[in-house]
């Protein structure tokens, strides 16, 4: 229900009740909590009465659900974020009214909407507080969220994200005789007319008396663009009936508070929560080496807070015997995408025992994701005397290292604008050491598709964990697939070396020129979550026989593909709404098939589409991926 202004019986009596304490109240005028005092009976003048924009906003988080405000009373300064029930007002000064002419102010719950939002670190619309420079009685401004159509820009859209409007109030006061208008108007403040909301504009009109409140709505773009709290200019003008505008609060200010962060591709992004791993599969210590140190890492993400427990356990050695049990959390704050260490002590002893292993485990991640190819790993313990050094993260730590790409391929949307690349230097961080990169020509083209990037990455001293660099990438209109572009490092210098299995990469750059068309079930295409994302197959065989895949619900989430008989199911595919912990959705699919074939996956909100790819003569891999979308 929309805040709305209703008329309150006025009491028999003629006796005056104090002004309560944290209310200011001119001479001529009362307020109290539950509804305004009545005036002493006299004779009403004619009087048209005054328009204006309401006073405040109270700062309302919304979070998949409406959040009643009540009358009462609020201290002068600054109020915080409304909670749920919470119950506030706010000081006021009351107009002064004629006799009879009294009001009581207050605001019923919104309608839920229509989708559950995202926590509070992912994209969220919040409603800010209006600048006091209006007076008289309080307004209450409410954000309310909607699914709506809006054209495909990967980059400013946040994958959960639905658009929101902004409800603006304006009462008229002092007076109902006869009609009048008033045209409303927005402006730029710093935020943008087409990018950050769209304008609004028009005439709000009461009938001879009436004086409940009118409002006008302003549709504001929920982004993932970090861009910082942003202003509109809202302006009431040319009134008639012999109206008048309110000299203070003819204008006002509307903030959009930023939710935004950055594009979710490139091996990070500030609007996802990213997922958590070991940074490696396999580490390496020595017998006498006293510790092993272990290093996690969060990718992909970096939205809000994050945590997960680790834990040790026998492989072929023994705890007690050649290591120390030893498990825990390992947290992240909002915006860390720093690596954590987890440190097992080891014991040495006198036995010929040879290499033994020791099980690590990440789990019950909270806030992010964890990627499943790396939540659990293996310690192997060597043989003691094989080096007087000790070692640490894998390697020996007296040496210069290893350096590699922190993953075996990256990607990022097209229209991101930039794909961030790390590398890491592991095994080692004896004296200075560098590296080069350079980008080439997968199926993207240089000055087409990304501007080369080329250069060295720097390590000092003792001085561990990754670097990164960035490659432009170019958006375009045309829909021209899933593009790739390789990436190399060379030239160590420092005595580090690259490693073998990661010293190439690459970097997929995933179309957003999707269709914004509504996915229609046929079959041929399975439209899955709600019928937002669009699923095709696509397959071919050794012999050259090419064809699609036949698609058939499960459920509203999941599906099945055959591609030579109906009755022998190829693949089974389904997308997970994960907005709710990780603001994004999942797309896990496992084939029982060698034969060449690519899934494409359209996400007709935010056009992004992703194509999963199996070569022919190889038995199709699980995928589970967290990250795309």
């Amino acid at each position: 229900m929309r805040p709305s202004l209703s008329r309150a019986r006025p009491a028999p009596s003629r006796a005056r009740r104090a002004p309560k304490r944290d209310a200011t109240v001119p001479s001529r005028a009362r307020a109290s909590l539950s509804g305004m005092e009545p005036y002493p009976s006299r004779a009403r003048p004619e009087n048209p009465g005054m328009l204006r924009a309401q006073k405040r906003a109270h700062s309302a988080l919304l979070r998949g659900g409406a959040i009643p405000a009540r009358a009462g009373t609020f201290p002068k300064r600054d109020s915080p974020i409304l909670k749920r029930g919470a119950q506030r007002t706010e000081s006021m000064r009351v107009f002064p009214r004629p006799p009879g002419e009294h009001f009581r102010i207050w605001c019923s719950a919104d309608p839920a909407p229509r989708r559950r939002r995202s926590p509070a670190t992912a994209c969220e619309a919040r409603c800010k507080r209006l600048p006091v420079t209006m007076a008289v009685p309080p307004a209450l401004l409410r954000c309310l969220t909607r699914q709506e159509e809006r054209p495909c820009n990967a980059r400013k859209l946040c994958p959960c994200s639905a658009s929101g409007q902004a409800v603006i109030t304006v009462e008229r006061s002092g007076g109902e005789d006869g009609a009048v208008s008033v045209q409303y108007a927005t402006s730029d403040g710093t935020a943008t007319a087409g990018q950050d909301y769209t304008s609004a504009s028009g005439t709000l009109s009461w009938a001879a008396g009436d004086g409940l409140a009118k409002t006008f709505t302003m549709p504001v773009a929920d982004d993932c663009v970090a861009e910082g709290t942003e202003t509109v200019h809202l302006t009431l003008s040319t009134p008639t009936g012999g109206a008048t505008l309110d000299p203070v609060r003819g204008t006002a200010d509307l903030r959009i508070g930023d939710s935004g962060g950055d594009d979710h591709g490139g091996g990070g992004g500030g609007s996802s929560s990213g997922a958590i791993k070991f940074d490696q599969s396999d580490f390496q210590v020595l017998e006498n080496g006293g510790q092993a140190v272990i290093t996690v890492e969060r990718s992909h993400g970096e939205s809000g807070p994050a945590t997960v427990q680790f834990a040790t356990s026998d492989g072929t050695a023994t705890a007690g015997k050649d290591y120390t049990a030893t498990s825990g959390t390992l947290s992240w704050a909002a915006g860390d995408e720093s690596p954590k260490v987890i440190r097992v002590p080891i014991l040495d002893d006198s036995v010929a025992e040879g290499t033994e292993t020791v099980r690590l485990t990440l789990s019950s991640p909270t806030g992010a994701a964890l990627d499943p190819e790396r939540s659990a790993a293996v310690l192997s313990i060597l043989e003691g005397g094989r080096t007087g050094d000790d070692n640490e993260d894998g390697g020996n730590r007296n040496s210069p290292g290893t350096v590699r790409f922190a993953e075996r391929s990256f990607q990022s949307i097209e229209g991101a604008g930039v794909a961030r690349v790390s590398v890491e230097r592991s095994g080692g961080e004896r004296g200075a050491v560098s590296v080069r990169y350079q980008t080439s020509d997968g199926s993207a083209r240089a000055g087409e598709d990304y501007t080369a990037a080329s250069g060295t990455l720097s390590w000092a001293n003792g001085e561990g964990g990754s670097k990164t660099f960035e490659i432009p990438i170019a958006d375009d209109t045309a829909a021209e697939g899933n593009e790739t572009v390789m990436l190399a490092l060379s030239a160590p210098t420092g005595g580090a070396t690259v490693d073998s299995a990661r010293g190439t990469s690459t970097l997929s750059i995933l179309d957003d020129d999707g269709s914004t068309a509504a996915c229609v079930d046929d079959d041929k295409t399975l439209c899955l979550a709600d019928d937002r994302f669009k699923v095709e197959i696509a397959w071919r065989t050794g012999e050259g026989s090419i064809g699609v895949g036949h698609g058939s619900h499960l459920s509203a989430n999941s599906g099945t593909f055959w591609f030579f008989d109906p009755a022998n199911a190829e693949m089974l595919i389904k997308v997970l709404d994960a907005c709710q912990g990780f603001n994004s959705f999942w797309v896990f699919f496992a084939a029982t098939t060698d034969v060449d074939f690519t899934a494409t996956v359209t996400d007709t909100r935010t056009c992004v589409v992703k194509q999963y790819q199996n070569p022919a003569g190889r038995a199709a891999q699980p995928v589970q991926d967290t990250f795309t979308f």
